[in-house]
């Protein structure tokens, strides 16, 4: 998938292949860098993750969603918000399953995304049905609800607060500034020690697996000339988390309770 994204980004609209390519840049330069340099290693790493998640922003940008323009392409808390809050989605989409089997294929000579669930992930049980799949017409086309949420824009509130590990909204702020502060702990000396860094190969490869998915989700936005769902249901929270949200919540179609996502209340 890696290899395939490469080329991809080189058929996105500039501005964002751009930041796509140099976070490929910066991955591989951290790699080399971790021998003989681990704080610009880190550092690197940490760059290139934000210009992943600068792609993903630019995508929202451009194809002009609601409230696109309230995200800062150089604000450091912005982008640090991004990982946290793509786990939080991912555990509400999960729910008390350990997996869900998704199935995503990458066609990087478009570019696009395709989104296949196995109809046994739907509870779908047909002979010979093992190898069926439902293909989302658009990548990003779900919308998730809570049967007591009052706006799909809370669907993802509680596993925020789970996964920031805090449980109020000043709480969930100062978890963003302090990861986005992170960086400068490693380019500047404190009163009591020199900068130092610990990160591993295992810790950059999982910044660019962050990274990576940031560029799938900005090809999925911009494959797309109408706005999705879950795009619009996930921009609203992410502006809501920063806070930064929209004064009006986005309209959504109305979705019958069977066939919507529905929320599992962490713990």
């Amino acid at each position: 998938m890696r290899d395939a994204l490469r080329l991809a980004i080189e058929k996105l609209p500039a501005s964002v292949s751009l930041r796509a390519k140099n976070a490929f840049d910066g991955f591989d330069r951290a790699r080399v860098l971790l021998p003989v340099d681990r704080e610009m290693a880190s550092f690197r790493a940490i760059t290139a993750e934000e210009e992943a998640i600068t792609a993903l922003f630019l995508s929202l940008q451009l194809r002009k969603y609601p409230g696109a323009g309230r995200l800062d392409l150089y604000s450091h808390p912005h982008k640090a918000a991004v990982a946290p809050f793509l786990a939080a989605v991912k555990a509400s989409i999960l729910g008390s399953r350990r997996k869900l089997d998704i199935r995503v294929t990458l066609d990087f000579s478009v570019p696009s995304i395709t989104v296949q669930v196995p109809l046994k992930e739907l509870g779908v049980a047909l002979p010979e049905s093992e190898t069926l799949c439902l293909q989302l017409a658009e990548p990003l086309g779900l919308l998730g609800a809570k049967e007591d949420g009052p706006s799909p824009t809370d669907f993802f509130d509680s596993h925020i607060a789970r996964v920031t590990s805090t449980k109020n909204v000043n709480g969930i702020r100062k978890f963003i500034h302090d990861q986005a502060n992170i960086r400068n702990k490693l380019l500047y000396a404190s009163d009591r020690s020199l900068p130092k860094s610990e990160v591993t190969e295992e810790a950059i490869e999982m910044r660019q697996k962050r990274a990576d998915t940031a560029l799938l989700l900005a090809i999925a936005v911009l494959q797309e000339k109408k706005h999705q769902m879950m795009a619009r249901q996930c921009l609203a929270a992410f502006l809501k988390m920063i806070g930064k949200a929209l004064e009006a919540d986005p309209s959504y179609p109305q979705i019958e309770p069977d066939i919507a996502i529905k929320a599992t209340e962490p713990g």
